[in-house]
């Protein structure tokens, strides 16, 4: 049994740094955002709520990721454990989660997880984000459009 040629196999510090650089705005927003701003707030409604909640708005993308995003989907599904666990630890206050599908727009048109230069990738995101999804019609009902 021979030994596979792994010369050349290794990712290039170029692409490390682009997937820290690309990910931290993420982390950032979608991670650490909700406990800083719960830790903020959460003297406030104690003191002022006989129930105090929090409500954590995420994406359906913490159980059913996109192609494409495994940045985001990761970060909305650890911000999500993280309240979950928060929910046990803190029993004084009740904690809500939303998880909204995908809503017309371009938001799913813009990756942030291509390296750079990356020739080889396949065109995986939508020429026309807005044909999927959720959209409000004319009586602001919301409705799954797909061929």
């Amino acid at each position: 049994m021979s030994t596979p040629d792994i010369v050349g196999a290794q990712a290039s510090l170029e692409c490390i740094q682009h997937t820290v650089d690309a990910a931290q705005p993420t982390i950032n927003g979608n991670y650490l955002g909700p406990p800083v701003a719960s830790v903020t707030f959460i003297p406030l409604l104690t003191y002022t709520s006989p129930s105090p909640m929090i409500l954590l708005l995420s994406s359906i993308a913490v159980v059913i990721p996109p192609p494409t995003w495994s940045i985001y989907a990761s970060t909305k599904c650890a911000s999500l454990m993280l309240f979950q666990a928060l929910q046990i630890d803190l029993f004084s206050i009740n904690f809500a989660f939303v998880l909204p599908a995908t809503i017309e727009g371009n938001f799913r048109a813009s990756p942030v997880d291509n390296p750079p230069n990356w020739t080889g990738a396949p065109k995986v995101h939508e020429d026309d984000p807005n044909k999927n999804g959720l959209k409000a019609g004319g009586g602001g009902e919301a409705m799954h459009t797909r061929d």
